[in-house]
């Protein structure tokens, strides 16, 4: 199953923070029952924060977040898994 949301008008200095970026990638997997390969990846470009955690069965979880614009948008993708939209959804109207 694939999730995907995004997220307007977040507080800035979270939205910058790697530190937020990183936590999501640590938390999510355990959130969801979701296995994970143990390798994220964190880029930064013009502003932006870009993380990628690969799932151990066929799936990831991607974020780019937008300080300057207060965007994120998230993906989180679980092949033979079901995923709760809304408890993701909540769970980023809480975290940005």
């Amino acid at each position: 199953m694939r999730v995907t949301s995004r997220g307007y008008r977040g507080h800035r200095e979270i939205l910058a923070s790697e530190d937020s970026v990183c936590r999501l990638l640590s938390e999510y997997p355990a959130m969801f029952g979701l296995e994970t390969s143990d390798h994220s990846y964190i880029f930064r470009d013009n502003g932006a924060i870009t993380g990628f955690l690969h799932l151990v069965h066929p799936g990831h979880i991607i974020v780019h977040s937008y300080p300057e614009k207060r965007q994120i948008y998230v993906d989180v993708f679980a092949f033979e898994k079901r995923l709760d939209k809304s408890r993701i959804e909540n769970d980023l109207r809480q975290r940005f």
